[in-house]
């Protein structure tokens, strides 16, 4: 659209339409003739400063005075921010933080004035790096945030009586390992692991040799009562129970091999599966029969579609109406 400058006003053009523009170079990408306009007027300085001319100093504070960090400054206006840098101005407008000067200043006490909300070490290392490294090196850790537990003299205490104790609802080593690392990292040094908790049941890395595989299913997987929750649960025991065959003394198949010469699909149903209400549950129980009924086109026998219950309702309507 052709814009008649004659009766337009470039900078009150500019106020109402651009003025979220911060820089020459995105005004002249966004609208190219008012730039040019504004350039042969000689009134872009009005509108867009050149940070050449302009004082940095004096221009911050007029338009960001807002602005209370460095890296906000930048991303809101990069040129004003490199002009401020390099003419080594930005101390004038935006400090760095001072480094502090732990020889004026007790980190303890810097701790209780400015962190006394802080109730873990990890929480302190994420607010103030610099504060937790400074107590760590001069080992005054403990006197602003305590470790939870006491050290501990393992000469005097049995590890596995501890776990026994106060970890006994504790079923695996990772679970170990995140609530008390000390406790783990002895029972490990010790090699007395496996007398608390058995190697991680989805890694194959138990000792077969002096583990008996179905003593450790009645012990601890009484519970199961199919192969495919067995699995799930210790893919390891399923498969050296498999490899033994010994899964059959166990959890012997539901469903054994049917000879459907001497078997009728359709009264297996009937005796077995009079429960069953839809073909989906059917699949889930017996994918065998369900199999076997779908070869023989035999499953509306059984179990009829929607489709072919409606057929049959129409088609006795429609009888009824012949008859009367």
């Amino acid at each position: 659209m052709t814009r008649n400058w004659n009766k337009l006003d470039p900078i009150q053009y500019f106020n109402s339409h651009y003025s979220y523009i911060k820089s020459r170079s995105q005004l002249q990408k966004e609208d190219r003739g008012l730039y040019n306009k504004l350039l042969k007027k000689d009134k872009l300085d009005v509108v867009l400063p050149d940070y050449i001319k302009t004082d940095p100093v004096k221009l911050f504070k007029q338009q960001y005075s807002r602005v209370t960090n460095r890296n906000q400054l930048r991303k809101e206006n990069g040129s004003l921010y490199n002009k401020l840098w390099k003419e080594g101005k930005l101390d004038e407008v935006l400090p760095e933080k001072l480094r502090r000067d732990y020889n004026k200043t007790c980190p303890v006490e810097l701790f209780h004035k400015k962190y006394s909300y802080v109730t873990s070490r990890g929480q302190l290392y994420k607010e103030c790096k610099g504060l937790y490294l400074k107590l760590w090196r001069e080992g005054r850790l403990d006197e602003v945030l305590p470790e939870k537990r006491e050290q501990r003299d393992w000469k005097k205490q049995d590890p596995v009586e501890l776990f026994k104790q106060q970890y006994s609802h504790i079923t695996s080593r990772r679970q170990l390992k995140k609530q008390d690392v000390g406790l783990y990292s002895m029972l490990l040094r010790e090699n007395r692991l496996d007398e608390v908790l058995l190697e991680n049941q989805n890694k194959n890395h138990r000792d077969w040799s002096k583990t008996d595989p179905v003593h450790l299913f009645k012990t601890q997987y009484s519970h199961i009562t199919s192969r495919i929750q067995l699995q799930k649960e210790d893919f390891g025991l399923y498969r050296k129970l498999l490899n033994e065959g010994k899964l059959d003394v166990l959890l012997p198949e539901k469903k054994g091999y049917r000879d459907y010469g001497k078997t009728d699909p359709a009264e297996l149903f009937k005796q077995q599966y009079s429960h069953v209400k839809s073909r989906t549950q059917l699949y889930n129980e017996d994918s065998g029969l369900y199999a076997k009924l779908l070869r023989e086109d035999r499953l509306d026998v059984v179990l009829p579609s929607r489709d072919s219950e409606r057929a049959k309702a129409l088609e006795e309507v429609v009888k009824r109406i012949v008859e009367e």
